[in-house]
Protein backbone atom coordinates (compact mmCIF):
# COMPACT_ATOMS: atom_id res chain seq x y z
CA UNK A 1 0.00 0.00 0.00
CA UNK A 2 1.18 3.64 -0.60
CA UNK A 3 -0.18 7.22 -0.05
CA UNK A 4 -1.23 8.65 -3.09
CA UNK A 5 -1.26 12.49 -3.93
CA UNK A 6 -4.99 12.48 -4.49
CA UNK A 7 -6.28 11.56 -0.97
CA UNK A 8 -7.78 8.61 -2.46
CA UNK A 9 -8.01 5.64 -0.30
CA UNK A 10 -7.95 2.14 -1.87
CA UNK A 11 -8.32 -1.00 -0.82
CA UNK A 12 -6.72 -3.85 -3.14
CA UNK A 13 -8.50 -6.61 -2.55
CA UNK A 14 -4.65 -7.46 -3.67
CA UNK A 15 -4.81 -6.91 0.11
CA UNK A 16 -6.79 -8.61 3.71
CA UNK A 17 -6.14 -11.60 4.85
CA UNK A 18 -7.80 -11.03 7.84
CA UNK A 19 -10.92 -10.98 6.33
CA UNK A 20 -12.90 -13.97 5.36
CA UNK A 21 -11.88 -17.10 3.35
CA UNK A 22 -14.23 -18.33 0.93
CA UNK A 23 -17.53 -18.75 2.23
CA UNK A 24 -16.75 -21.21 5.02
CA UNK A 25 -16.20 -17.60 7.04
CA UNK A 26 -12.91 -18.08 8.46
CA UNK A 27 -10.80 -15.29 9.74
CA UNK A 28 -7.61 -15.35 8.09
CA UNK A 29 -4.92 -13.40 9.90
CA UNK A 30 -3.13 -11.70 6.83
CA UNK A 31 -3.16 -7.83 5.69
CA UNK A 32 -1.66 -7.43 2.38
CA UNK A 33 -0.84 -4.02 1.39
CA UNK A 34 -0.62 -3.11 -2.27
CA UNK A 35 -0.58 -0.17 -4.90
CA UNK A 36 -3.29 0.20 -3.39
CA UNK A 37 -1.59 -0.98 -1.10
CA UNK A 38 -4.38 -5.76 0.02
CA UNK A 39 -5.15 -6.76 -1.69
CA UNK A 40 -5.74 -8.66 -1.89
CA UNK A 41 -3.78 -5.91 -0.35
CA UNK A 42 -2.47 1.74 5.49
CA UNK A 43 -0.76 4.71 4.64
CA UNK A 44 -1.07 8.24 5.67
CA UNK A 45 0.04 11.43 3.99
CA UNK A 46 -0.89 13.66 1.68
CA UNK A 47 -3.26 10.94 0.83
CA UNK A 48 -4.12 8.08 1.93
CA UNK A 49 -4.35 4.66 -0.09
CA UNK A 50 -4.96 1.60 1.82
CA UNK A 51 -4.60 -2.13 0.17
CA UNK A 52 -6.52 -5.22 1.02
CA UNK A 53 -5.55 -8.58 0.37
CA UNK A 54 -9.35 -9.88 1.13
CA UNK A 55 -7.95 -13.50 1.01
CA UNK A 56 -6.41 -15.97 -1.23
CA UNK A 57 -9.32 -17.87 -1.81
CA UNK A 58 -7.93 -21.12 -2.91
CA UNK A 59 -9.48 -22.67 -5.31
CA UNK A 60 -9.33 -26.42 -6.51
CA UNK A 61 -9.65 -28.16 -10.08
CA UNK A 62 -6.85 -25.99 -11.86
CA UNK A 63 -6.60 -27.93 -15.44
CA UNK A 64 -2.99 -27.98 -16.03
CA UNK A 65 0.28 -29.59 -15.95
CA UNK A 66 1.48 -30.61 -12.22
CA UNK A 67 4.45 -29.12 -13.41
CA UNK A 68 7.11 -27.79 -15.77
CA UNK A 69 9.00 -30.99 -16.46
CA UNK A 70 8.53 -32.48 -19.93
CA UNK A 71 7.70 -35.97 -20.19
CA UNK A 72 10.45 -38.88 -19.04
CA UNK A 73 12.49 -36.10 -18.18
CA UNK A 74 14.93 -37.31 -15.47
CA UNK A 75 16.34 -34.36 -13.77
CA UNK A 76 15.29 -33.32 -10.52
CA UNK A 77 12.54 -31.22 -9.89
CA UNK A 78 13.46 -27.91 -9.15
CA UNK A 79 13.47 -27.09 -5.33
CA UNK A 80 11.61 -23.77 -4.15
CA UNK A 81 13.92 -20.50 -3.50
CA UNK A 82 14.88 -20.90 -0.15
CA UNK A 83 15.66 -17.17 -0.11
CA UNK A 84 12.40 -16.10 -1.65
CA UNK A 85 10.44 -18.12 0.54
CA UNK A 86 12.04 -16.13 3.49
CA UNK A 87 11.43 -13.02 1.63
CA UNK A 88 7.44 -14.15 1.93
CA UNK A 89 6.94 -15.61 5.13
CA UNK A 90 8.38 -11.59 6.49
CA UNK A 91 6.19 -9.83 3.78
CA UNK A 92 3.22 -12.00 5.55
CA UNK A 93 4.37 -11.39 8.93
CA UNK A 94 4.40 -7.95 8.62
CA UNK A 95 1.21 -7.84 8.38
CA UNK A 96 -0.06 -10.23 10.82
CA UNK A 97 1.37 -8.13 14.12
CA UNK A 98 1.17 -9.86 17.37
CA UNK A 99 -1.81 -9.34 19.64
CA UNK A 100 -4.02 -8.44 16.57
CA UNK A 101 -2.85 -4.41 17.09
CA UNK A 102 -2.43 -1.90 14.11
CA UNK A 103 0.35 -2.07 11.17
CA UNK A 104 3.12 0.40 12.01
CA UNK A 105 3.66 1.25 8.23
CA UNK A 106 6.61 3.48 8.80
CA UNK A 107 8.26 0.03 9.63
CA UNK A 108 6.78 -2.01 7.58
CA UNK A 109 6.84 0.02 3.97
CA UNK A 110 10.65 0.35 3.95
CA UNK A 111 10.17 -3.56 4.44
CA UNK A 112 8.26 -3.51 1.48
CA UNK A 113 10.04 -1.55 -0.36
CA UNK A 114 13.21 -3.46 -0.10
CA UNK A 115 11.38 -6.58 -0.45
CA UNK A 116 10.05 -5.68 -4.17
CA UNK A 117 13.83 -4.32 -5.39
CA UNK A 118 14.80 -8.11 -4.21
CA UNK A 119 12.39 -10.04 -6.04
CA UNK A 120 13.02 -7.82 -9.43
CA UNK A 121 16.87 -8.61 -8.66
CA UNK A 122 16.41 -12.33 -8.14
CA UNK A 123 13.69 -12.35 -11.45
CA UNK A 124 16.38 -10.43 -13.95
CA UNK A 125 18.91 -13.65 -12.44
CA UNK A 126 16.97 -16.05 -13.68
CA UNK A 127 16.05 -17.37 -9.85
CA UNK A 128 12.43 -18.15 -10.07
CA UNK A 129 11.81 -21.37 -11.60
CA UNK A 130 8.77 -23.43 -9.16
CA UNK A 131 4.92 -22.39 -9.01
CA UNK A 132 5.73 -22.02 -5.55
CA UNK A 133 8.52 -19.17 -6.64
CA UNK A 134 6.95 -17.36 -8.96
CA UNK A 135 3.40 -17.23 -6.81
CA UNK A 136 5.11 -15.81 -3.85
CA UNK A 137 7.09 -13.02 -6.19
CA UNK A 138 3.62 -12.22 -7.68
CA UNK A 139 2.27 -11.67 -3.72
CA UNK A 140 4.95 -9.73 -2.66
CA UNK A 141 5.33 -7.62 -6.04
CA UNK A 142 1.88 -6.60 -5.98
CA UNK A 143 2.27 -4.53 -3.06
CA UNK A 144 4.71 -2.21 -5.27
CA UNK A 145 2.95 1.08 -5.93
CA UNK A 146 2.92 1.08 -10.25
CA UNK A 147 1.35 -0.12 -12.80
CA UNK A 148 3.67 -2.52 -14.07
CA UNK A 149 4.35 -4.41 -11.27
CA UNK A 150 1.02 -5.30 -10.87
CA UNK A 151 1.15 -6.33 -14.13
CA UNK A 152 4.35 -7.77 -13.79
CA UNK A 153 2.86 -9.85 -10.52
CA UNK A 154 -0.20 -10.95 -12.67
CA UNK A 155 2.49 -12.11 -15.24
CA UNK A 156 4.03 -14.12 -12.40
CA UNK A 157 0.89 -16.20 -11.47
CA UNK A 158 -0.12 -17.25 -14.87
CA UNK A 159 3.27 -18.92 -14.72
CA UNK A 160 2.63 -20.45 -10.87
CA UNK A 161 -0.62 -21.61 -12.73
CA UNK A 162 1.14 -22.80 -15.76
CA UNK A 163 3.45 -24.60 -13.57
CA UNK A 164 0.26 -26.54 -11.29
CA UNK A 165 0.24 -23.73 -7.96
CA UNK A 166 -3.17 -23.66 -7.68
CA UNK A 167 -3.11 -20.98 -5.33
CA UNK A 168 -2.35 -18.35 -7.64
CA UNK A 169 -5.74 -18.20 -8.87
CA UNK A 170 -7.27 -15.85 -6.60
CA UNK A 171 -4.13 -13.31 -7.00
CA UNK A 172 -4.48 -13.99 -10.75
CA UNK A 173 -7.49 -12.05 -10.77
CA UNK A 174 -6.90 -9.65 -7.83
CA UNK A 175 -3.72 -8.60 -9.64
CA UNK A 176 -5.33 -7.54 -13.01
CA UNK A 177 -7.97 -5.79 -11.26
CA UNK A 178 -5.25 -3.89 -9.12
CA UNK A 179 -3.22 -3.63 -12.38
CA UNK A 180 -6.65 -1.55 -14.30
CA UNK A 181 -8.06 0.09 -10.90
CA UNK A 182 -3.98 1.59 -11.14
CA UNK A 183 -4.73 2.96 -14.87
CA UNK A 184 -7.84 4.36 -13.97
CA UNK A 185 -10.28 1.62 -15.43
CA UNK A 186 -12.67 -0.72 -13.71
CA UNK A 187 -12.02 -3.72 -12.51
CA UNK A 188 -13.14 -7.12 -14.32
CA UNK A 189 -13.28 -9.22 -10.84
CA UNK A 190 -14.14 -7.64 -8.11
CA UNK A 191 -11.07 -7.88 -5.43
CA UNK A 192 -10.95 -4.27 -5.42
CA UNK A 193 -12.39 -1.60 -2.88
CA UNK A 194 -11.64 2.51 -2.39
CA UNK A 195 -13.18 4.92 -0.69
CA UNK A 196 -12.60 8.53 -2.63
CA UNK A 197 -11.56 10.33 0.81
CA UNK A 198 -10.01 8.99 4.18
CA UNK A 199 -13.06 10.15 5.55
CA UNK A 200 -15.96 9.01 3.37
CA UNK A 201 -17.18 5.03 3.28
CA UNK A 202 -15.23 2.44 1.68
CA UNK A 203 -17.22 1.22 -1.76
CA UNK A 204 -16.37 -1.87 -3.88
CA UNK A 205 -14.27 -0.02 -6.98
CA UNK A 206 -16.09 -0.19 -10.12
CA UNK A 207 -16.41 -3.31 -11.71
CA UNK A 208 -17.23 -3.88 -15.67
CA UNK A 209 -19.82 -6.40 -16.61
CA UNK A 210 -17.54 -8.68 -18.49
CA UNK A 211 -17.23 -11.18 -16.10
CA UNK A 212 -19.69 -13.72 -14.60
CA UNK A 213 -19.66 -15.11 -11.43
CA UNK A 214 -19.36 -18.52 -13.18
CA UNK A 215 -15.93 -17.20 -14.28
CA UNK A 216 -14.82 -15.86 -10.88
CA UNK A 217 -16.01 -19.08 -9.17
CA UNK A 218 -13.12 -20.98 -11.53
CA UNK A 219 -10.59 -18.36 -10.15
CA UNK A 220 -11.93 -18.76 -6.66
CA UNK A 221 -13.42 -15.09 -6.18
CA UNK A 222 -16.88 -14.33 -4.71
CA UNK A 223 -19.87 -13.08 -6.35
CA UNK A 224 -19.89 -10.13 -7.00
CA UNK A 225 -22.92 -10.18 -4.82
CA UNK A 226 -21.13 -11.58 -1.86
CA UNK A 227 -17.82 -8.89 -2.96
CA UNK A 228 -20.29 -6.29 -2.26
CA UNK A 229 -21.19 -7.39 0.83
CA UNK A 230 -17.69 -7.17 2.55
CA UNK A 231 -17.58 -3.25 1.73
CA UNK A 232 -19.02 -3.22 5.54
CA UNK A 233 -16.54 -5.25 6.93
CA UNK A 234 -13.71 -3.36 5.29
CA UNK A 235 -15.22 -0.61 6.55
CA UNK A 236 -14.68 -2.42 10.37
CA UNK A 237 -11.17 -2.99 9.14
CA UNK A 238 -10.43 0.84 8.18
CA UNK A 239 -11.35 1.53 12.17
CA UNK A 240 -9.32 -0.79 13.29
CA UNK A 241 -12.06 -2.95 14.32
CA UNK A 242 -12.54 -7.13 14.47
CA UNK A 243 -15.04 -8.38 11.10
CA UNK A 244 -18.27 -9.44 12.51
CA UNK A 245 -17.94 -12.88 11.57
CA UNK A 246 -14.75 -13.02 12.88
CA UNK A 247 -15.79 -12.68 16.85
CA UNK A 248 -16.77 -15.51 17.12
Amino acid sequence: MQAAATGVVNLAGSDVDRLLEGNDRRPIRNLDQGGARCGSDVKFGAGVVFGVLIGRFVASGFVGPASAQPAGSTAPAPRDHAELAKLYDEDQADRMPQGGGPIDWSVVLPRDQAREARIKALYQAGELHTGKDFYRAAMILQHAPRPEDHLLAHEFCVVALAKGHRDARWLAAASEDRYLMSVGRPQRFGTQYRAAKPDQPVRLYQVEPGVTDALRGEMGVPTLAQARQREAQMEEMIKGKEPAAAKR
